[in-house]
C-alpha cells in the first residue's frame, strides 16, 4: 500500500510516499480502506520537529481519518464489512480509571493514532474497533474526518472546560487556522459573541461570510489587546481560546477580564516566555491546558454536524503525492480551516 513518510524533518521536511506491507489485524481490530485523513497542526509540528518525544522517526502521522471498513477481527461484534467509519483520536482499554471516568483520552495505556502506532496518511489503517465509531446518517464522509479533531477537541474546550454560556465574550486566536475555525463556529453556536482573529488578511472575509461577525487583523501596529479591549468597552473577553501558544499568550491575558478563562490548545513557535504572575494572580486568572477528546465529546461533535448547525471548513484535498504542497499551503496560512488527503 502507499504511505507518506516524513523522510527528514525540518522548517521544509521532506515528505515521500512508500510502498510498504498492509497491516495485518488483530482479533479485536477493523482494517479500514482510508478514504479521508485531515492535516492537523500536530502532524505538522511533528514534520517540524517541534514534537518528537515517543516517535518512530517513520511513524505514518495522520490521526483524523475516515473510511471503510474492509475487514474485521474475529473479536470484533460492534462493527462489519462495508461500514462507514471514522476514528478516535487514541486507542484505549476501557478498564482503567481515565477510561471509566469518560476520560479515555488519557488512557494509562493509550497510544495517539499517528503519534506512537501507525496513523491514517495511508491508503489503509489498523484500528482498534473501539477506537472507531459509524459515521451517522446524514453526515458525508468527508466531513466525518474532522469529528474528533478539530471538532470534538473545539467542543471539549468551548463547552465543557471553559463552559461557554450564551453572551459570554470569546476571543480566538489563529482563528483562520483549522483548529481556530472550528474553535469560532463551536463558539458562535453555543451563543457567544465571538471575536476572532487572524493575522492572514486573506482570511477576513472569508471567516465573515462563515457568519463571525467580529472578525480581526492583527498586524505589529496595534495589539491584540487593544482590539480586544475596545471591543469589550474596556472589560476585557470572558473566554479566550488561544490556538498559537507562546507568540500570543501575553497579549491573551492582557485581553481578558477578571476572573477570566485562557484555554491554550496549540503552540506554535515552541518557544518559552516570561510571565508576570501578577497579573495572573489579580485578575483572578484561570489557565487551562487541553489536548485531545473523549468519545462523549466526539458524539456532541457528531450531533451538531448532524443538526447542520455548520459544516467543517476544508479548503482543500490533496493526494498522498502532493504533501508538501499541502504542507506549504497550511505552513504559509495560506489556506482557511483543514486541508486533507484522499489516500
Amino acid at each position: 500500500m502507499k504511505a507518506l513518510i516524513v523522510a527528514s524533518i525540518g522548517h521544509t521536511p521532506k515528505l515521500v510516499v512508500k510502498e510498504i506491507p498492509r497491516p495485518n489485524i488483530n482479533p479485536d481490530e477493523v482494517l479500514i480502506k482510508v478514504m479521508y485523513a485531515g492535516l492537523c497542526g500536530h502532524d505538522l509540528a511533528v514534520m517540524r520537529g517541534l514534537i518528537a518525544r515517543n516517535l518512530d522517526p517513520q511513524l505514518i502521522l495522520g490521526h483524523e481519518i475516515s473510511g471503510q471498513i474492509i475487514a474485521v477481527g474475529d473479536e470484533v461484534s460492534s462493527h462489519s464489512i462495508d461500514d462507514n467509519v471514522f476514528s478516535a483520536l487514541v486507542t484505549f482499554c476501557g478498564r482503567c480509571n481515565q477510561c471509566i471516568s469518560g476520560n479515555e483520552y488519557r488512557c494509562d495505556s493509550r497510544n495517539g493514532i499517528g503519534h506512537r502506532i501507525p496513523g491514517g496518511f495511508a491508503e489503509f489503517v489498523a484500528l482498534p474497533a473501539k477506537s472507531v465509531l459509524k459515521i451517522p446518517e446524514g453526515i458525508d464522509i468527508k466531513h466525518a474526518c474532522l469529528l474528533s479533531c478539530p471538532i470534538g477537541v473545539a467542543i471539549r474546550a468551548s463547552q465543557w472546560v471553559a463552559k461557554v454560556n450564551r453572551g459570554d465574550s470569546v476571543l480566538i486566536t489563529g482563528a483562520g487556522g483549522g483548529l481556530g475555525i472550528h474553535l469560532a463556529l463551536v463558539a458562535d453556536c453555543l451563543g457567544a459573541k465571538v471575536l476572532a482573529s487572524t493575522s492572514s488578511p486573506n482570511k477576513v472575509a472569508q471567516i465573515e461570510r462563515l457568519g463571525i461577525s467580529e472578525v480581526v487583523l492583527t498586524n505589529n501596529e496595534l495589539p491584540l489587546s487593544e482590539l480586544a479591549l475596545a471591543m469589550t468597552e474596556d472589560r476585557g473577553v470572558d473566554i479566550a481560546l488561544d490556538t498559537l501558544g507562546s507568540i500570543t499568550f501575553k497579549e491573551v491575558l492582557r485581553s481578558t477580564s477578571l476572573n477570566g478563562r485562557i484555554i491554550l490548545l496549540g503552540e506554535i513557535g515552541g518557544s518559552p516566555i516570561n510571565i508576570n504572575t501578577t497579573e495572573l494572580i489579580f485578575r483572578d486568572a484561570r489557565v487551562f491546558g487541553l489536548a485531545g477528546a473523549s468519545i462523549k465529546h466526539i458524539k456532541s461533535a457528531m450531533d451538531i454536524l448532524q443538526s447542520h448547525k455548520f459544516e467543517p471548513v476544508i479548503s482543500g484535498v490533496f493526494r498522498l503525492e502532493d504533501a508538501t504542497e499541502a504542507y506549504r499551503l497550511v505552513q504559509n496560512k495560506e489556506i482557511l480551516g483543514r486541508v486533507i488527503f484522499a489516500p
